[in-house]
């Protein structure tokens, strides 16, 4: 299984995010110029196991696992930029607790460039889960 989601932006966002079925790609994803950007891997059934990556050329990447003939659908996940301070995890993680909000899965990354830290956060109420991402950022003092 693979998860591909865009590079995130700087504001909490919506992703899109295709999962597949586990093969090898990743040399071609590298002869299409896509950079990794998040990475997770986990088990699924006996002897199975799958990927979710954040790319920085998802587009590319899906045209290379079309013309693989890779199988894939679509989910969206819930991205948020965090600051390099500690809690900050578990702050955005208890804002969605408090909203009643269940985490499924969650893992992080860093953007080209800025080295920011971003988390991706599987929920089944992923507009929500943004709205509340966007009100603790719009409540935050600026300095």
């Amino acid at each position: 299984m693979f998860c591909l989601a865009g590079l995130p932006g700087s504001s909490p966002s919506k992703s899109k995010v295709r999962f597949t079925s586990c093969q090898s790609t990743g040399s071609s994803q590298a002869d299409q110029n896509v950079n990794i950007l998040a990475f997770q891997q986990l088990p699924l059934e006996k002897g199975k196991g799958g990927v979710r990556l954040v790319l920085d050329n998802p587009a590319a990447a899906k045209t290379t696992l079309d013309g693989q003939r890779v199988d894939y659908t679509e989910a969206e996940v819930a991205q948020i930029k965090l600051s390099n301070r500690a809690g900050e995890l578990a702050r955005a993680a208890s804002r969605l607790g408090e909203a009643g909000i269940n985490i499924n899965y969650c893992y992080s990354g860093t953007e080209p460039g800025t080295n920011a830290t971003f988390v991706i956060f599987g929920v089944a109420e992923v507009g929500k889960a943004v709205k509340v991402f966007e009100q603790a950022a719009a409540a935050r003092p600026t300095t």
